[in-house]
């Protein structure tokens, strides 16, 4: 058992390395700032791939006219949570501009909302900066607008850090909303469940963590990802695991992605896989989904907006997957990745079949 550990450690590093050679080797070549800083920032090499896209914007860079590599480095900055950076460089883009900089949130996750559960509306309500007690005790707010809306949009996107106390508070203001029957709208969940799973890493004992990741999946009707937390909690804990139970709210749901096209549709299932979060390594589980969505359809539609990074490894077999989907005669299409995202795949000969659908320009 103890030498099959060593071997899986083994192997993971030296993935690791072959991962560090290619960039280098990559890196090696002459290629565009903007590109080399997708590829650093693809190997997780954050602070580097910042400074490459700040020196192709910077006067002189080559690029300080380009808005797509501005769109990179704010695509950087959000993936990584950093909204202070973001609100920083969205200034400097528009005084070189002379338009509005790309929103925080992007315009697909809130255009099909009411004007009210929109920035600024008397039902929209976000954090900002670390969950703590100070900002647990503004979570009171949502108790109140309760009384005058049905569904309430929570922003969870510029939420800084979260310790125990703000969880016991958000997870306590969700069950009031529930029992309530106020339908929860939530954004920046990525951001808050990356927190919460640095915090529940081998602490089974994180019990307000815990509560808060499991509640959340609830709200989303996530309920692989809320059966798999519970075990885990159980096992951590020795405890029952939560059992999962659907939740009859009116919960809005971001809209599902129309895509038109001449032939006539003969699939039923949904059109569209979206991939999300950071995906790593060869074997990441979502290029598991992404192969069950593509048995039998000819059309295989894969959402990329809410990718925030995928390393080099698994960029190399996704890659592969959607030639191969390609070559079989199937049409792959790749909607509206990041500038990041963008860049990385542009590294890759894509077979004819593979179309990239960019987002809108800003």
């Amino acid at each position: 058992m103890a030498d099959n550990g060593r071997a899986a450690a083994s192997g993971s590093r030296q993935c690791m390395e072959h991962a560090l050679d290619a960039v280098s080797s990559i890196l090696s070549q002459v290629l565009p700032l903007p590109q080399e800083a997708a590829l650093l920032y693809a190997n997780a090499r954050v602070q580097e791939a910042a400074q490459r896209l700040e020196r192709a914007i910077a006067p002189g860079g080559g690029y300080e006219r380009d808005p797509e590599a501005w769109s990179m480095l704010l695509d950087l900055h959000r993936a990584e949570a950093d909204w202070p950076a973001f609100e920083q460089a969205a200034t400097r883009f528009e005084a070189a501009f002379g338009r509005a900089a790309p929103a925080w949130l992007a315009p697909e996750d809130v255009a099909h909302l009411p004007v009210e559960m929109q920035a600024a509306g008397t039902a929209h309500f976000e954090v900002v900066g670390p969950l703590d007690a100070q900002g647990a005790a503004r979570l009171g707010a949502m108790h109140s607008r309760a009384a005058r809306h049905s569904v309430l949009h929570l922003d969870l996107s510029k939420a800084t850090d979260i310790d125990a106390e703000g969880c016991r508070a958000l997870s306590e203001t969700l069950r009031f909303l529930f029992a309530n029957g106020t339908g929860v709208l939530v954004t920046g969940m990525e951001r808050v469940e990356y927190l919460l799973r640095a915090a529940v890493e081998g602490d089974g004992g994180a019990r307000p963590y815990w509560s808060l990741l499991l509640d959340l999946y609830q709200l989303r009707g996530m309920q692989a990802e809320f059966e798999r937390a519970a075990l885990e909690y159980a096992l951590g804990t020795g405890e029952q695991p939560p059992q999962w139970s659907p939740m009859v709210r009116p919960v809005i749901a971001p809209p599902a992605v129309e895509e038109r096209r001449e032939e006539p549709r003969y699939e039923t299932a949904p059109e569209v896989v979206h991939l999300r979060g950071v995906m790593s390594g060869a074997a990441d589980s979502q290029l598991r989904e992404l192969d069950r969505f593509a048995q039998g359809r000819r059309y295989v539609n894969i959402h990329l907006a809410r990718l925030a990074r995928m390393d080099l490894a698994c960029a190399t077999e996704f890659a592969a997957r959607v030639n191969e989907l390609a070559r079989a005669g199937k049409t792959v299409r790749l909607l509206r990745p990041s500038g990041l995202i963008g860049a990385l795949l542009a590294s890759f000969e894509l077979a004819p079949g593979v179309t990239v659908i960019k987002r809108a320009a800003s």
